[in-house]
């Protein structure tokens, strides 16, 4: 019966604990002259792992984008020079470099890997290096790593409450036994 007990609490701990959480966002845009580029915000909290790939979409020819993509810290709201960029990277996304990477016409995409050390909006700069000009994607996905305190949730404390109430009636019956 002891066993039997342990197995239940084991599995509402299991069920009390919660999943890792992901965000993604997903953005189209277009460079459309030489000097433009285009500012897009997100927020994110201090710990969460963050990769941003700004590709070459097709434009119906081909994938003519250069494309450079900058990140700028919740600190750091000067965002008129790459220069000035915390986060940066221009052609580090090709095939070449990754099997999932995207090959422009005659450059790599972009990709940016880091760990949000402060909790904030960052600014993603999606940019044509040079007068490099075209369509893009810019893919951002933010994934909670830190260990959070577990919380039963909904399903967690049922499972609690079961538990409770099974261990009451094995109770009650050695009781009525004794």
């Amino acid at each position: 019966m002891r066993i039997r007990i342990a197995v239940l609490l084991v599995a509402a701990a299991l069920l009390a604990v919660p999943a890792a959480q992901a965000q993604e966002w997903v953005i189209n845009g277009s460079i459309d002259s030489g000097p433009e580029f285009d500012l897009h915000t997100v927020s994110l909290i201090a710990g969460q792992e963050v990769t941003a790939t700004l590709v070459c979409a097709f434009d119906g020819v081909s994938r003519p984008l250069d494309p450079v993509l900058s990140v700028f810290r919740p600190s750091n709201p000067n965002t008129s020079d790459t220069a000035l960029a915390d986060y940066y990277n221009d052609d580090g996304f090709g095939t070449d470099d990754y099997p999932w990477g995207v090959d422009c016409d005659a450059f790599d995409s972009s990709i940016v890997i880091f760990t949000a050390d402060e909790t904030g909006t960052y600014t993603f700069r999606a940019d044509g290096f040079g007068s490099s000009t075209g369509p893009y994607t810019l893919t951002i996905g933010a994934v909670n790593t830190w260990v959070s305190i577990p919380t039963l949730g909904t399903v967690g404390f049922a499972a609690l409450a079961l538990v409770l109430a099974a261990a009451g009636l094995v109770f009650l019956r050695r009781r009525r036994h004794a």
